[in-house]
């Protein structure tokens, strides 16, 4: 079966007040990042109301058969001309999908002889405008068409459809819908790693940090220094510089730099300072309202003190694993258990519970 794929961009985006497939996520628009991700698949439309009202889209664009006909009308539009046998069908304001479950779908609708593969996510929503559609849908979309009903879920009751659960992909499939959404979306996502001196913080998040980035995210880190730290090496010139009194002092060659600055750093920096990364890990704050993965490694006392009064934690860390049971319906794993720290890190970020900046 050969399958392409369509980007429904038609919509009026009403809710946001902004055209939707320009938004923009770590610099790249919504529609952009949906078409490198499908970029393996041989044929890729997308679907607007009148081609000659988006002169913004570099993309092959299809019109709309039936004005004012919302997504059917796309839908049917491209399967009346695509070159494809069938179509993965996305909105625009999806921009988390991955080409990974792009081409797991497509192997899923291979061995089904249904019209039509339908995505439902873990809380059994169904997407029918994320799935794929073969050309066999087109007469039934037509005659909803026709009749004036233009809802999807009516015309899947006259075809044959898989409804496929994507269960842990399901955070790919969030739409966004309203400026607070896309405020939420692209708010920093920050996790302190958390506990007393000498808890094994910074070991913790060593061995975090590569198992994270395999995973796929890119990671900063921020340390509250307790104390005044130096800027540098004690005799280099940006020390001497920094001695001498100057307010600002750069580094940098050309792979990397560095800059201290003479000021506090106000939280809302923070974010603007570490550019396009996914996760922020900060080492320590155990008193801030941060989510947090919190250290009971330390003595009995420090280990009731954070129980009693840290706030906003999303696991325990314990020194071994007969441990690993539940504290205050909060799930506990033992600190040589990266895999599934790491595990636990990934459901919160993706469900989005650890947005703060």
């Amino acid at each position: 079966m050969n399958t392409g794929c369509l980007i429904l961009a038609g919509g009026k985006s009403r809710r946001m007040g902004y055209q939707k497939s320009s938004l923009r996520l770590n610099g790249t628009t919504f529609l952009d990042k949906l078409i490198f991700e499908l970029r393996d698949f041989p044929e890729i439309l997308v679907s607007v109301d009148d081609a000659a009202r988006h002169p913004e889209i570099p993309y092959s664009m299809i019109d709309d058969r039936y004005s004012d006909c919302g997504p059917m009308s796309g839908l049917y539009s491209a399967l009346s001309v695509c070159e494809s046998d069938a179509l993965l069908v996305l909105p625009c304001d999806v921009p988390l999908f991955s080409g990974t479950l792009a081409h797991h779908l497509q192997e899923v609708m291979k061995h089904s002889d249904t019209d039509a593969l339908i995505c439902v996510t873990a809380d059994d929503r169904i997407h029918p405008l994320c799935g794929i559609y073969r050309k066999s849908c087109t007469p039934v979309l037509k005659r909803c068409l026709d009749n004036g009903n233009l809802r999807i879920m009516d015309a899947l009751n006259n075809l044959k459809v898989h409804f496929y659960h994507v269960e842990e992909d399901s955070w790919q499939l969030q739409n966004i819908n309203t400026p607070e959404e896309y405020q939420k979306l692209t708010a920093k996502s920050c996790l302190a790693i958390s506990g007393f001196k000498n808890s094994g913080k910074t070991t913790l998040m060593e061995r975090l940090i590569p198992e994270l980035i395999h995973r796929g995210l890119k990671v900063a880190t921020v340390k509250h220094d307790g104390h005044s730290f130096e800027p540098d090496s004690p005799g280099t010139d940006s020390y001497r510089f920094w001695q001498a009194g100057v307010s600002a002092s750069i580094v940098y060659d050309n792979d990397k730099y560095s800059i201290v600055k003479r000021e506090p750093l106000q939280e809302s920096a923070i974010a603007r300072l570490v550019g396009d990364a996914d996760l922020i890990l900060l080492e320590g704050f155990k008193w801030s309202d941060y989510p947090k993965l919190i250290l009971l490694t330390g003595s009995d006392e420090q280990n009731n003190s954070l129980l009693a009064s840290a706030s906003n934690c999303i696991s325990y860390i314990t020194a071994d694993f007969s441990t690993e049971q539940l504290i205050q319906d909060t799930p506990v794993y033992c600190r040589d258990n990266i895999e599934a720290i790491a595990d636990c890190i990934l459901q919160h970020y993706h469900n989005g519970n650890l947005k703060h900046l």
